[in-house]
């Protein structure tokens, strides 16, 4: 049976490949990426520009398939922004940044997709082994590794806020992965 599912970060790495398969088994998929071009040069089917950095990108999105009304089986948040620099070197500017992408926008395309997530569906969040306590840390990742600690323990909370009526939370951490 097909699905809908929503993929950010899809224009590279890791939401590039799952939208690619899940196309190929017949999904709706609604790839989404900054990158437009990008997205349009895979011949995704369904592509969308959205800026998790920007509320207005993600509310012109969430309106969009809300009023076409678009039932919604997994959201795979996938899109993160990623800083490679010393801890006293990172701006406040960069660290806010990190941060509103990859804890803010995240939870920002969450709840405004949420009221379309069919209540037996998933809302799965990529996360990182950076992010995990006990793993190996790496310097010059202060930024990038602390915002998915927060979206660890963020799907953590949801996962317990919705278990009685869905959707159901889990977060993915991948070490290293080549694009």
């Amino acid at each position: 049976m097909s699905k809908t599912i929503i993929v950010t970060g899809a224009s590279r790495g890791i939401g590039n490949e799952v939208v690619k398969i899940a196309e190929k088994k017949g999904h709706r998929v609604y790839s989404i990426s900054r990158n437009i071009k990008a997205l349009k040069d895979y011949s995704f089917k369904y592509p969308r520009q959205v800026d998790l950095a920007n509320e207005d990108s993600i509310d012109k999105f969430s309106s969009e398939i809300k009023s076409d009304g678009v039932k919604v089986d997994a959201l795979i948040n996938n899109a993160g922004a990623f800083l490679n620099k010393p801890f006293e070197k990172i701006s406040k500017k960069e660290f806010e940044y990190i941060f509103q992408v990859n804890v803010i926008g995240l939870s920002l395309i969450t709840r405004k997709v949420l009221p379309m997530i069919d209540r037996k569906g998933h809302i799965v969040n990529i996360t990182s082994m950076g992010g995990i306590n006990g793993s190996t840390k790496f310097t010059g990742l202060t930024a990038y590794s602390s915002s998915k600690g927060a979206v660890n323990i963020l799907t953590e909370l949801l996962a317990e806020e919705y278990k009685e009526k869905g959707p159901s939370f889990n977060a993915l951490a991948f070490g290293a992965v080549q694009n």
